[in-house]
């Protein structure tokens, strides 16, 4: 169905991986930045609650209206290396007019760290709202772990190398345009910051580390994203799915979306993507 990575000349490659710099991607870019801004000036939330040492290892959280409700965790994109929850709290309306908190995590970024250091970070992070939750008045078994674009990647990487072993795994992930196996990206000019190499490839690839048993996870990529991001997705959704909790997990192409407006199929409450975070958040 899609081209093998490996018959891509360079050129064609790094294309393939590049998703900002158009005309388009900016403008979409430049509307979840507004949106962020607006939902962090017209939302109660409490800043830069601290899960670890590090001064880069916070969060904000947005309270559901309820006491006691789902809560949503998100980890943000920026290829690794850039964005905080000041641009990428685009989801806060939308997740907590549903009746489900939202919690917009900061981490360490490469290349000061590498991808397990920040896995690990997201795993505090997780831990952090469970060890919390009668303070922020949240279930600490309905915890939704989401990521967009690198945030996927880094959230299944997270997922897949403890969070779904844990005494409480995540009660679903929403992984949206992400990047599961780094080995084409290694290839791209992306690298060029990234700097992977090795070992440690292989090691961060979420592909490569599947569990026996993960909980439900929804794959989601936009209809007009790059033939390897599409690739990516469909590809980890049928490797989850050989284990034995596939049938739970959901692939959604979403239509017309491209890779920084797929995140706006949660600013539609009758969406696929909704349909499935209700089922496996609100259903208990």
């Amino acid at each position: 169905m899609f081209p093998d990575f490996r018959s891509y000349t360079q050129a064609e490659l790094d294309t393939q991986y590049t998703n900002t710099g158009s005309p388009e991607a900016e403008q979409a870019l430049s509307v979840l930045r507004d949106r962020s801004r607006l939902n962090r000036m017209a939302l109660p939330f409490l800043p830069a609650l601290a899960y670890g040492p590090d001064t880069a290892q916070t969060l904000d959280f947005f309270p559901a209206e309820k006491d006691f409700a789902p809560v949503m965790m998100f980890v943000h994109g920026g290829q690794w290396q850039f964005n905080t929850t000041e641009e990428t709290c685009f989801w806060a309306d939308a997740v907590t007019a549903r009746g489900i908190a939202f919690a917009a995590v900061n981490f360490p970024k490469m290349p000061t760290v590498r991808p397990g250091e920040i896995a690990s970070s997201l795993c505090q992070a997780y831990r952090y709202l469970q060890d919390s939750a009668q303070a922020l008045r949240i279930r600490p078994d309905r915890i939704a772990l989401a990521g967009h674009s690198s945030g996927a990647h880094l959230a299944a990487l997270s997922l897949v190398t403890e969070l779904a072993g844990s005494p409480i795994p995540p009660a679903c992930a929403y992984l949206v345009s992400g990047m599961y196996d780094l080995e084409p990206v290694a290839l791209s000019s992306r690298n060029k910051a990234l700097k992977l190499s090795g070992t440690e490839i292989r090691a961060a690839s979420p592909a490569h580390h599947l569990p026996a048993s993960l909980p439900p996870v929804m794959v989601a990529v936009g209809e007009r994203e790059s033939d390897e991001f599409r690739r990516q997705s469909s590809q980890f959704f049928q490797h989850i799915c050989r284990e034995k909790d596939g049938g739970n997990h959901r692939l959604r192409t979403i239509p017309e979306a491209a890779h920084f407006t797929s995140v706006t199929e949660l600013h539609d409450p009758s969406s696929d993507s909704w349909t499935f975070l209700s089922e496996n958040l609100h259903n208990y």
